[in-house]
């Protein structure tokens, strides 16, 4: 028995060291400093364009501080948009990072730690981590009081997501968003996976969300190319080469960019 027990330690100690944070918004820490419009500058969500399909935080290239909000709201919170003549609006965050290496793709996990929740309207959380959906319903908060920087009677959960074959190299994809019930407060949220998991380098000019074949022709000879990416800053000139051959180039100004080449 005793031996069974010591290696069963070992085991335990050997898969805790293979494993890593490949990436991390925050930190666990009952806090909210780190990031933009805490701890009570709710009300100017919208203000600050959060919450918009076309927005995105870049690991390793955005900043908490002033692109990642503290709260997500929810369907029914009139302050973010929703039920004010417009109609119901859902509010998002994306999130995006390219991987270099992934290893063997299984080991992966996403972890988003919420730190309270609207007291008597809880929000129901999609998550969408490359196009595969997540759905929970959080616990109710004791106290509105923490929308406004009293963490004193916070109600704190935990969700974990495996994603073992779901990371790929290249660009990946987390998506939140509450599509029933009030806002929540955010903790931190970090992808944990395998030690060989390895971001890539991003190029600080445009951020490449994706490069495939076209599923359809231009004519008998040419089926094109189609990219996908995100114009960062400054003025850079996307080159696209095929076979050592110069196919396209593309200026690039602002926004997002879907080309064909």
């Amino acid at each position: 028995m005793k031996k069974t027990v010591v290696l069963f330690y070992l085991i335990s100690i050997a898969n805790l060291i293979q494993a890593q944070i490949v990436w991390n918004i925050g930190e666990k820490d009952k806090n909210t400093a780190g990031f933009a419009l805490a701890p009570d500058k709710y009300a100017d969500f919208l203000k600050n364009d959060f919450g918009w399909e076309d927005k995105y935080f870049i690991i390793g290239w955005s900043n908490p501080k002033t692109d990642f909000p503290y709260v997500l709201p929810g369907t029914s919170d009139v302050w973010a948009g929703s039920l004010n003549g417009a109609g119901i609006r859902t509010q998002e965050i994306n999130i995006l990072f390219r991987m270099k290496e992934t290893g063997s793709g299984t080991g992966y996990k996403l972890v988003v730690d919420v730190l309270d929740a609207h007291s008597k309207n809880p929000p129901l959380l999609k998550i969408t981590v490359n196009g595969h959906v997540y759905k929970t319903v959080l616990p109710k908060g004791k106290s509105d009081a923490s929308l406004t920087g009293d963490y004193s009677q916070i109600t704190p959960n935990t969700i974990e997501i495996p994603l073992d074959d779901i990371i790929k190299t290249g660009s990946n994809t987390v998506q939140l968003k509450v599509i029933e019930g009030s806002w929540l407060i955010l903790d931190d949220v970090r992808l944990e996976g395998p030690s060989s998991a390895k971001l890539e380098t991003l190029n600080p000019f445009v951020y490449l969300r994706n490069v495939k074949v076209a599923g359809y022709q231009l004519n008998e000879k040419a089926q094109p190319l189609l990219i996908d990416v995100e114009h960062l800053k400054d003025l850079p000139e996307l080159t696209v080469r095929l076979d050592g051959k110069t196919i396209l180039k593309q200026r690039l100004e602002k926004g997002r960019y879907k080309l064909e080449a």
